[in-house]
């Protein structure tokens, strides 16, 4: 028996079906519900049937002895792993590879919407509420075959609000590509942050060895080209216009600081008719300043793309 969480690689489904072993890998994020599975496989009598628990955020657990997070026993595993591999004259990334190419590679991505304040909370909710309540037949060029509501199930109803944010999920089952195993987005707030939590997976068939890296960079295409389908979506749920360059300043800027970018670029560019440089360059770190500390470098791909400069070249400050 392996027990994983629903946003945790189903790279090990795959292993686990073609290996005769049983996998629970639909439980909510948070380590405390594969601790539950334990109990229940304890309580039957089947704890001696228990390899591994584990979940997206580097949780892991071998052995049916404590019910959380055991990285030490994962270490020693993979150091033992690591071990035969030497004396095969081999590394872990060769075994890495291998596991690829026979089950296909599994590419996982989080990524994120991150909205502020009592505005992003309510707009969280507006996406949530959309996606929750919308018949959706496909996310730009990716057809939806599936949507799992994690809300419904039991126990019904929900056991405290903690519980009701736990379950606070939905995934987008994707119709999978000729390259593709399986595509899916899973998508829930965070529980601690203020944003909107976006997991992308897309699951590989299996591979020659020799055409490896041209079969992971095709999967890795289709992620991104998802992810962009996927966030340009949400956005349009906001009603916003988000450009395509968009997706190229820093991942982590919130969405208003994001728009502001656009709102103030051609200002940006237009310092280059002031002559003075120190001035200029004054100029400038007033206008990014509400992006925080190294403004430049978290604009600069989305100026390249439009000016055919980064901003420092451009205004003559490198």
């Amino acid at each position: 028996m392996i027990i994983k969480t629903d946003v945790t690689s189903s790279l090990i489904e795959a292993i686990a079906a073609e290996n005769g072993i049983q996998c629970i890998g639909d439980l909510l994020v948070g380590f405390k519900y594969i601790g539950e599975e334990m109990n229940r496989l304890e309580a039957a009598g089947h704890s001696a049937d228990f390899i591994l628990g584990t979940e997206e955020s580097h949780g892991f657990i071998m052995g049916n002895y404590v019910r959380d997070k055991d990285a030490a026993s994962a270490a020693v595993w993979l150091a033992e792993l690591a071990a035969m591999l030497k004396a095969e004259g081999r590394s872990l990334v060769d075994y890495l590879d291998d596991i690829y190419a026979r089950y296909g590679y599994c590419h996982n991505y989080l990524t994120e919407i991150r909205l502020l304040g009592a505005k992003g909370i309510g707009q969280i909710n507006r996406i949530m509420q959309h996606l929750r309540e919308t018949a959706i037949e496909r996310i730009g060029r990716f057809v939806v075959t599936e949507k799992i509501d994690r809300w419904q199930g039991d126990p019904q109803p929900h056991l405290s609000s903690t519980d009701t944010a736990s379950r606070n999920v939905l995934i987008l089952k994707l119709q999978p590509t000729p390259e593709t195993r399986g595509i899916r987005v899973t998508v829930r707030p965070s529980g601690t942050e203020p944003k909107f939590k976006i997991y992308i997976e897309v699951l590989g068939r299996p591979f020659e060895r020799a055409v490896g890296e041209a079969a992971k960079a095709g999967i890795i295409d289709i992620q991104q080209r998802l992810e962009r389908d996927f966030m340009t979506y949400c956005y349009g749920i906001l009603g916003v216009d988000f450009p395509e360059r968009g997706f190229l300043l820093f991942w982590q800027l919130p969405l208003d600081d994001k728009m502001a970018y656009f709102a103030i670029e051609n200002r940006l560019a237009g310092l280059t008719d002031i002559k003075d440089g120190v001035e200029r360059k004054a100029r400038m770190d007033d206008l990014l300043a509400f992006l925080g500390a190294n403004p430049v470098q978290k604009v600069d791909a989305a100026f390249t793309a439009r000016y055919g400069k980064g901003v420092l070249d451009y205004l003559g400050l490198a």
